[in-house]
């Protein structure tokens, strides 16, 4: 699909070729990146330390402030998809760019280029965050003068190929490319509002990524070093190759990300969106840190931290799949009670039919549980598995939900025997009002109707 690059969805259709399709396959995916991107910030860190001490304690900062961050602590169990290739690459990327700036060997080369082209494929939101860190590293006398030109071309010769796949695509199916980026550009708010609502979420999305690891080095720090770390983090400090690339890194991708939300909308600014500007200040508070020699128990206490963000997460997941509701989640979507919807549609003879879900969700989800039927989503219409001839078709869509289906299309319906499946989602013992998902299932019968709802090729 045309809203993302394809990198997470062929690392997902590699994982399902080895434990099939499922939540499996996900979840390896997507811990499997923070892992990377974990791994990742530990490497940067101890780039950034002076000395074996102080660049272990640096690598601990940076990759515990990702932890303490709302977007990766939380949002990224929640929500996130693309954006979890995104993270690792763009920390990967900090990586190899702060290791080419220091050795520039070919092979560092080679490598910050094929990352880069992988940044790419991950979301098309790397470009601008890379563009950031390489005008910073430009605007740093002490590191542009160890960038070697040609072997700077041999990283955009490597970019190039890893990204030639995608970038082949594109030029085939630019129309809807096109038509996807028109639609993401034209909404959100419009007219005067516009660039007020988008600076404002776009400073919201900033301030919102770093006062969570903040708030926790303050709090945490005992109270004679806390004011030694507050003057290190913004105040001057000892100057550092290395960490003033990564702080102009950050204000170039704040000064673009405010750009980009003025003339976009407050759409265009979640708190995910600003999170590949924002990884680069994140690391270079880390640095200002360590510079100012925090003590072995502001240390213990930041990784005691870590681990009891990550303790509670993990136990707040837990209740949450026990019992899903708006406190910790709204729709919900990951704990939709699916099983009893296949169950039916197999029941009544649609388990090898083709079976259009009205939404993306429901469709998704009946491919993983109806592997013998043919699967298709009334809002890709662009995709349509082969094999639909000769199959039953059938059109599932959820009563009272958004979206609503057009009435034109629910009119073609009245008067045909149309099913419903109700079901209940997980709850605790004490909840009187169970949670349920209602869906409407028809077997569509005229034919020109079928073959705009099922497509068959």
């Amino acid at each position: 699909m045309p809203t993302n690059p394809p990198l997470f969805e062929w690392a997902l259709w590699a994982a399902q070729r080895v434990v099939g399709v499922g939540p499996g396959g996900f979840l390896i995916v997507k811990y499997a990146a923070l892992v990377a991107a974990t791994a990742s910030a530990f490497a940067v860190g101890r780039r950034l330390g002076a000395g074996f001490d102080r660049s272990v304690v640096c690598g601990l900062f940076c990759a515990g402030g990702l932890f303490l961050t709302f977007q990766i602590a939380w949002n990224y169990h929640q929500a996130f998809t693309h954006t979890t290739m995104l993270l690792a690459a763009v920390v990967a990327f900090w990586f190899a760019l702060l290791r080419t700036v220091e050795r520039g060997g070919v092979g560092d080369y080679i490598v910050l280029g094929a990352i880069f082209g992988l940044g790419l494929l991950s979301k098309y939101s790397f470009a601008p965050a890379g563009a950031a860190a390489l005008l910073a590293v430009s605007s740093v006398s002490a590191a542009r003068r160890r960038i070697m030109p040609i072997r700077a071309i041999a990283a955009a010769a490597t970019a190039a190929v890893v990204v030639s796949p995608h970038a082949l695509w594109i030029l085939t199916n630019n129309a809807d490319l096109a038509s996807d980026a028109g639609a993401q550009l034209s909404s959100g708010a419009r007219g005067a509002w516009r660039p007020i609502t988008g600076v404002a979420a776009a400073v919201w999305a900033w301030l919102s990524f770093f006062a969570p690891p903040l708030i926790v080095l303050a709090a945490l720090a005992p109270g004679g070093a806390r004011a030694r770390l507050a003057a290190a983090t913004i105040g001057a400090a000892p100057s550092s190759r290395a960490r003033t690339v990564l702080e102009r890194a950050a204000l170039f991708g704040f000064v673009g990300f405010l750009l980009a939300a003025a003339l976009l909308g407050g759409g265009a600014a979640q708190e995910r969106y600003a999170t590949p500007f924002a990884v680069p200040g994140l690391f270079a508070i880390a640095a200002r840190v360590v510079a100012a020699k925090p003590s072995r128990e502001t240390v213990r206490r930041w990784g005691a931290a870590t681990l009891a963000v990550s303790a509670l997460v993990i136990g707040l997941r837990i209740v949450q799949g026990i019992a899903p509701r708006p406190l910790f989640c709204d729709a919900c979507r990951q704990w939709t009670p699916y099983a009893l919807l296949a169950q039916s549609l197999k029941a009544w003879g649609a388990g090898e039919a083709t079976v259009a879900g009205f939404t993306d969700d429901d469709a998704g989800n009946l491919r993983r549980l109806l592997p013998e039927a043919r699967i298709v989503s009334a809002h890709l219409p662009a995709y349509a598995p082969p094999g639909g001839h000769g199959r039953a078709c059938w059109f599932v869509w959820r009563e009272g939900a958004p979206p609503p289906i057009d009435p034109a299309l629910a009119a073609h319906f009245t008067g045909q025997a149309i099913r419903t499946v109700s079901a209940p989602w997980p709850a605790l013992r004490f909840d009187e009002a169970r949670r349920r998902t209602d869906w409407r299932i028809v077997r569509v019968r005229d034919a020109n109707l079928a073959d705009a709802l099922c497509r068959p090729r």
